[in-house]
Order: structure tokens, then sequence, then C-alpha cells
């Protein structure tokens, strides 16, 4: 009789192995068919971030062109050297209808530090204050 239990019980183990490796087997074979991971930027991943300095002095910035690489790690030092708050914002056009990074205030005499990664594809956009829109440039991705 013992030996019947001791068999019963094996049997039971074997049996849900088994279904382990089964199921395990068929998850593995299952390809999704759209995926959300986002696929790396290899560039992004190898290359160290650009840094580069903006600076908002008597409500006007101290530059209205600003070119960079395409699909890289940028970080955007932007120094407010006036008294009222100014922020930076990346568009697509100068409607600013659709952003691509948009910065939080900055108080008066204080410094930010901004980081995103550029677009991949070349491409001419607009960046400027939303606090004060007059403030404003292009933004130049370079292929």
């Amino acid at each position: 009789m013992r030996f019947l239990v001791r068999c019963g019980k094996v049997l039971w183990v074997a049996g849900i192995a088994v279904l382990l490796i089964i199921s395990s087997s068929c998850a593995q074979t299952q390809t999704p068919e759209t995926s959300t991971v986002p696929v790396p930027n290899p560039q992004y991943e190898i290359s160290p971030p650009v840094t580069m300095t903006l600076t908002a002095r008597d409500s006007t910035l101290d530059r209205n062109v600003i070119e960079v690489p395409a699909g890289i790690r940028l970080t955007i030092v932007f120094i407010n050297a006036d008294r009222v708050p100014h922020n930076f914002a990346l568009y697509r056009t100068s409607e600013a209808k659709e952003a691509i990074f948009v910065g939080d205030a900055v108080s008066g005499n204080d410094t930010a530090t901004y980081n995103f990664v550029t677009p991949d594809t070349a491409s001419r956009l607009f960046f400027r204050c939303d606090i004060h829109p007059e403030m404003s440039g292009t933004f130049i991705i370079l292929g």
C-alpha cells in the first residue's frame, strides 16, 4: 500500500512538472502582435549627453537658433537672469500645439537643468518661453 501511495505522489508531481514545462514552452513560442516596449535608440544608449547653456536676460534669450544632432540625450542648463519666471519649451511648429518637451518654469535669478532626447530625424522645430512666447527661436535637428 505504501508503494502505491508513494508512486501516486511521484506521478502527481511528475504530471505537474510536465504541465509546467508545456505551459512554459507555449508561453515562449507565442509572439505578441504589438509591443508596447520602446525600441532603444542605439545612439542614445551609447552617446553621453550633449550639454548646452541657454540664458534668459532682459526678457530675451541669448540665442534664437539652436543646432543639435538627431537622437541624442540633450541637457540644457537654463539660466534665468531675470526677476520674472521663464522656461524652455520645444514644439513641432511655431503654432506650439504639439510639444516635444516642456520644462518647468524657473523663478527669477535661478537655474534649471532640462534633460530630454532629441527627435531621431533631421527637422526644423520651434522653441520658446511659454510664459513669454515672444522669446523664441528655431531648433534645428541635424541628420
